[in-house]
């Protein structure tokens, strides 16, 4: 606040003393001494209102801008909070997608396997929604840095997991591409059937384990509002 305050004094004399070397070249011009501005002899006061009021629009347009400057920069701020958010929603999406292909190749109690064909179709839309959850988790890390240079900080349940969310993101992609070999080899016949799907049932239970962890933290953040999210009080503004 002292900091606002001292911004708008300074603008405001800054404002007062260019108007006031204005009035005094309107009214006096080159011939300005200190005795001839306190005389009035010679004053018209026709100029001087004129002055005075180029004087005072000059100190609204002044502190004017200068209030949206600082209106624009905050309406900044807030949207790279909603960037935020809206990046966390991207990646249980890619979370959720990247599972589901993946889970779809394991072959399971009662169910059939698949014919190569299917598997990679399967793998190729699995290794898609992994290469987007990369990409998600890439720009959930620059729009937190971004938001430290606006002056916003990650508060409450939010800053807590922010890490937690990286980390084990992070993790679910490592399994993943280890799941995503195991699945290749095993439809091009590179190793035994029941080996085969041990491997591949392990793999999916660690990641199925990584998605529901990361999922119940996404959930944990609906239950919160907005206010719960966000700081803005370091900003220097």
């Amino acid at each position: 606040m002292l900091l606002k305050f001292l911004t708008y004094f300074a603008t405001f004399l800054f404002g007062l003393g260019s108007g006031y070397l204005l009035l005094v070249n309107e009214v006096f011009g080159d011939e300005f001494t200190p005795s001839n501005f306190l005389s009035t002899e010679g004053v018209s006061w026709t100029d001087v209102l004129s002055s005075v009021s180029t004087l005072l629009t000059f100190i609204v347009v002044t502190v004017t801008y200068t209030k949206w400057k600082e209106i624009k920069v905050k309406e900044d701020a807030y949207d790279l909070t909603k960037d935020y958010l809206r990046c966390l929603g991207d990646i249980a999406e890619k979370l959720d997608a990247s599972y589901y292909y993946f889970d779809s190749c394991v072959p399971q109690a009662g169910m059939f396997v698949l014919n190569k064909t299917q598997s990679d179709d399967l793998l190729m839309k699995g290794y898609d929604a992994h290469s987007l959850l990369r990409l998600d988790i890439y720009r959930l890390e620059n729009i937190k840095k971004e938001l430290r240079f606006w002056g916003v900080s990650l508060k409450g349940r939010l800053k807590a997991d922010h890490l937690d969310i990286i980390k084990n993101a992070e993790d679910f992609l490592l399994v993943h591409n280890i799941l995503g070999r195991q699945i290749q080899n095993f439809y091009k016949g590179d190793e035994l059937q029941e080996e085969g799907i041990k491997r591949m049932s392990r793999e999916l239970k660690r990641l199925g384990e990584l998605s529901v962890s990361l999922q119940e933290v996404f959930g944990e953040r609906l239950k919160s509002n907005y206010n719960d999210c966000f700081d803005f009080t370091t900003s220097k503004l």
